[in-house]
C-alpha cells in the first residue's frame, strides 16, 4: 500500500500495482462472502486467501473489485488508503470482570465494541478494554506479537510513537489508563453496530432498493448522535465511442425512525439523517467520509441508506460503501473499582500490524499491603497479600478487618521463594475455592478462626521424619529430636491406632 498525496475532499486515486491497491476494513465475518465471490473465483472461500482477508489482509469489496478493473487508472496519481481493523472478546451481558493477581500476561475483554472513523483517508480506531477489578502496575502491551507500549522505554513504541503532522490530535495514535477515571478518548458510551460492515449501498430500481432498517443501539439502550462512515470508491462515467471517463454524478442518502427502545415498533416517521452528493465531477480515486450527527432527541432509533443513481454497470462507476455506523451516549463512563485501557489507534506506513484483536497485557497488580500499623497500596506478586485482599475487598468477603493481617506479614516477610500467586482467577468462583488457588502456591490452605480468616501452610516435604512404634512406648526406650526451620514452629504427629506393632 504506498501512494501519493490525498485531494481536496478526501479523493485519491486507485492504480493496479499492489502497492495502490485500496484495502477498506470491513468485519471478519463478511470475509468468506468477499472470499468466495466472483471477484477470486467460486474456488477462493478455503485457504490461504480466506486466511488473508479474516487477517485483514484483503479486505473490501467495492474499493477491491474497482481497484482491479481500472487498468488506464494506472497512469492517475496514487495514494494510500490505510486501513486497520479492531475485535476482541465482548463479554455476555451481567459477566465477571477480571480478576488478576499478581504478575502475568492477560488478554482484557473489550468494556465496548471497538469502532473506527476516518481522518480524511486514513482509518482511526478506537478500543477500550477492562484490565480488571482493582489497580495495576502495567509493564507492557502488545498486539500480536508487536510491542504497542513498553513501560522501559518511557511509552508507545516505533512505529506507533510516531505523529502525522498536519493531522488532527484527536486522530493520533494515543493510549491512557484509566481506574475510576473518565477517558479523553472515549469518554462516553459508544455502541458500534455489527449489522453495518462495508455492504455496498442498494440502488433505485434495484431489488432490493433500499437497505434494511438497521437498529442503532441493542434493546433497551438510548442514543444521543451516531457517526456514520462510508467510502466512495470512484465517480465517472465511460464514453461510449471515445472510452475516456467522464464527469458523473452520485448521491446517497440515509434515513432515520425513532422506535420504541424496548419493543423496537415504530414509533416515529422517516427523516433525512445525511445525505453526501457530487454532482457533476470526475473522481477516479478513492474516498472515504466520517460525520457526526446529533439526533433530534435522545433515544432510540433505526436507519437505512440508499443510492439514489441507478447502476451505470460497465458503463460507469458511482457505488457507495457504508463502513460503519457508531452509537454514541452523552454520558461519561466511569466503572468503580475497575481498571481500563483505552487505545487510539491511526493506520499509516510502517505499521506491519492491522489487526487490533489480539491485545496481550503484562501488569502487576496493586493490592493493600499490611506493614504492622497501616495498611498501603503496593505492587505485589505474594500470594498472602492477595488472599488478604479477597477477605477485605467488596468483591471478595468486605471483611475490612477479617484477614489475619500479622500472620500474612510473617510469612511475606520469611520466605523468598515458592510463595507467589500470578494469575486470573476463573470467571466463576466462590471466596474458598478463590482462596485455595491463590495459596496452593506457598502450600497453604485457607480456614477460618472465629471471625477471622486465616491460613495454615505444610511445611517442606524434606522436614526429618520417624515413625515410633509401640516397643518405643515405654520411657526412655526411645527418643526423637526435632530441629524446626521456623522459629516458633510446630511438630506434627500422628497417631495410627491400627497401626503395625512392629
Amino acid at each position: 500500500m504506498a501512494g501519493g498525496t490525498p485531494g481536496r475532499g478526501g479523493f485519491a486515486s486507485i492504480g493496479l500495482a499492489i502497492a495502490s491497491i485500496a484495502l477498506i476494513a470491513l468485519a471478519p465475518v463478511v470475509a468468506p462472502l468477499i472470499s468466495g465471490s466472483l471477484l477470486f473465483g467460486g474456488g477462493a472461500a478455503t485457504g490461504a486467501l480466506t486466511t488473508a482477508i479474516q487477517a485483514g489482509m484483503v479486505v473490501g469489496g467495492i474499493g477491491l473489485a474497482y481497484a482491479a478493473q481500472q487498468a488506464s487508472a494506472a497512469k492517475d496519481k496514487t495514494q494510500t488508503l490505510y486501513s486497520i481493523s479492531g475485535g476482541g472478546n465482548v463479554p455476555k451481558p451481567g459477566a465477571r470482570k477480571p480478576l488478576q493477581y499478581g504478575k502475568c500476561w492477560s488478554s482484557p475483554p473489550l468494556s465496548q465494541r471497538d469502532y473506527f472513523r476516518y481522518d480524511g483517508t486514513t482509518m482511526v480506531l478506537t478500543k477500550r478494554m477492562t484490565l480488571g477489578l482493582g489497580k495495576y502496575h502495567v509493564h507492557q502491551i502488545k498486539v500480536g506479537e508487536a510491542v504497542f507500549w513498553d513501560e522501559a522505554q518511557g511509552g508507545l513504541v516505533a512505529p506507533f510513537n510516531q505523529p502525522v503532522a498536519g493531522t488532527d490530535p484527536a486522530a493520533q495514535t494515543a493510549i491512557e489508563f484509566l481506574y475510576e477515571q473518565a477517558s479523553a478518548i472515549a469518554p462516553g458510551d459508544a455502541i458500534a453496530s455489527g449489522d453495518v460492515a462495508g455492504q455496498e449501498l442498494p440502488r433505485v430500481g434495484g431489488n432490493p432498493n433500499v437497505s434494511l432498517w438497521f437498529r442503532l443501539t441493542p434493546q433497551g439502550v438510548v442514543a444521543d448522535a451516531v457517526l456514520i462512515s462510508w467510502t466512495i470508491p470512484a465517480v465517472y462515467l465511460i464514453g461510449t465511442n471515445s472510452g475516456e471517463r467522464r464527469k458523473a454524478s452520485a448521491e446517497a442518502v440515509w434515513m432515520a425512525r425513532r422506535i420504541d427502545p424496548d419493543t423496537g415498533d415504530v414509533i416515529g416517521q422517516p427523516f433525512e439523517l445525511l445525505r453526501d452528493a457530487h454532482n457533476n465531477v470526475l473522481v477516479t480515486t478513492a474516498s472515504r467520509f466520517s460525520k457526526l450527527i446529533r439526533l433530534p432527541a435522545e433515544g432510540a432509533y433505526e436507519i437505512n441508506g440508499q443510492n439514489i443513481y441507478a447502476d451505470p454497470k460497465e458503463s460507469g462507476q458511482n457505488s457507495f460503501s457504508w463502513d460503519e455506523m457508531t452509537a454514541f451516549k452523552d454520558d461519561v463512563r466511569i466503572k468503580p473499582q475497575t481498571s481500563e485501557i483505552v487505545m487510539r489507534v491511526r493506520a499509516g506506513p510502517g505499521l506491519a500490524v492491522t489487526a487490533f484483536s489480539d491485545v496481550s497485557v503484562l501488569a502487576t497488580r496493586i493490592v493493600p499491603v499490611w506493614n504492622g500499623i497501616s495498611w498501603s497500596e503496593q505492587a505485589t506478586r505474594k500470594a498472602v497479600w492477595a488472599y488478604a485482599d479477597l477477605v477485605r475487598a467488596n468483591y471478595g468477603l468486605a471483611l475490612d478487618a477479617g484477614a489475619d493481617a500479622d500472620k500474612a506479614k510473617y510469612y511475606a516477610d520469611l520466605l523468598t521463594e515458592a510463595d507467589t500467586f500470578d494469575g486470573v482467577l476463573p470467571d466463576v468462583s466462590g471466596f474458598w475455592e478463590a482462596s485455595s488457588l491463590i495459596l496452593h502456591p506457598m502450600r497453604a490452605d485457607p480456614i477460618k478462626v472465629g471471625a477471622v480468616h486465616s491460613f495454615v501452610r505444610d511445611e517442606p516435604q524434606d522436614v526429618p521424619r520417624r515413625i515410633i512404634s509401640r516397643r518405643q512406648t515405654i520411657r526412655d526406650s526411645g527418643t526423637a529430636t526435632y530441629k524446626t526451620k521456623v522459629e516458633g514452629g510446630d511438630v506434627i504427629v500422628e497417631y495410627d491406632r491400627e497401626g503395625d506393632p512392629k
